[in-house]
């Protein structure tokens, strides 16, 4: 059984992002992977939901288990603060899909949700837990559900064997994680179709679930995470080369440039991160506001970041276009 995984992240409105991702691969064909919203937006919080994610993956692969990445992700939250500040916190998913198993296994607290697609039909595997699910249990609905939504009921920080909910799903097509800033931002309808269009296309299928988070009514746009894992794909690595694959939250959102191998200037917007799809491999992309890129694989490109990073050597150049605009994607090979 092989399982090619993908993932992408997009900043909200409020920087830093507190979301992370991480994927793990072992030798044995073991796959668990670990997403983290952190509470909050700084850079405490951005570093510690990059920790977190590690952790979590890590453990669940190697201990076996979405319930041991977790809890051993527990034991990294910082130590509660002497002043007024909030305590470090966050919400997570951990998926895990064992050597020699067709079964994908989950363990969550907060409101990160997990989703697969099963014989067609895209089905919920997880129940937020925040006040907002408790109320409607009791029967109310509304306006003071959807307030009550922002009050998690089971964190990182407190997670426990007791207050770890768990599922498992049988051979699923594709298994979804996300953080709430894309359930809570694209319409269920929306996403639904996305993973039906790009089921065979997983990084295509992250990076355009995250492009979908659509602004509240008052502008704000929350961080927007998603970890696609997909059964059945050619394009898994060979043993020799699986390793942690992980999306960091650094902050890398304004303008940069790309100078491609024919020597075009293209200027674009990266609101996104830089990620490491694979192993000797980085990626960054955004949305072009000026030029017209040179397209195609093995080419020498020059890539500088708006924090004044620049990345260059042989890569591969893609444009695709998104909601009416051009959305650019370069890979840089060491």
């Amino acid at each position: 059984m092989t399982w090619t995984t993908a993932t992408a992240t997009r900043p909200g409105t409020v920087t830093p992002s507190g979301d992370a991702a991480a994927v793990v691969h072992q030798a044995d064909g073991t796959v668990a992977a670990a997403l983290i919203d952190g509470i909050g937006h700084s850079n405490e919080v951005a570093e510690e939901a990059t920790l977190l994610a590690r952790v979590a993956a890590r453990a669940a692969a190697r201990h076996r288990g979405p319930l041991a990445g977790l809890l051993t992700a527990t034991d990294q939250i910082t130590e509660p603060r002497a002043d007024d500040e909030p305590d470090p916190d966050a919400v997570a998913v951990v998926a895990t899909v064992e050597a020699g198993d067709d079964r994908v296994r989950i363990a969550w607290v907060g409101d990160c949700r997990a989703y697969a697609l099963i014989d067609g039909q895209l089905q919920h595997l997880t129940v937020d837990h925040n006040l907002a699910e408790q109320l409607r249990m009791c029967g109310y609905d509304g306006e003071i559900t959807q307030r009550a939504a922002q009050w998690v009921t089971t964190t990182v920080a407190t997670a426990a064997v007791s207050t770890v909910a768990q599922a498992w799903v049988e051979a699923p097509l594709l298994v979804l994680l996300t953080s709430d800033g894309v359930h809570d931002q694209v319409e269920p309808a929306t996403l639904e179709a996305l993973v039906r269009e790009h089921a065979d296309t997983p990084q295509a299928l992250a990076d355009a679930l995250v492009v979908a988070a659509q602004p509240d009514k008052d502008g704000y746009r929350d961080d927007a995470t998603v970890v696609v894992l997909r059964h059945g794909l050619a394009a898994e690595l060979p043993a020799s080369q699986r390793q942690e694959t992980v999306i960091m939250p650094a902050d890398q959102m304004g303008v940069g440039r790309l100078i491609d191998g024919a020597g075009r200037v293209t200027e674009l917007w990266t609101d996104s991160q830089i990620g490491i799809p694979s192993p000797g491999c980085r990626q960054a992309w955004g949305w072009i506001t000026n030029g017209d890129p040179r397209v195609g694989r093995g080419q020498q490109v020059r890539l500088e970041l708006p924090d004044g990073t620049v990345l260059q050597g042989r890569g591969t150049v893609e444009v695709a276009r998104r909601l009416g605009r051009r959305h650019l994607k370069v890979y840089l090979y060491d």
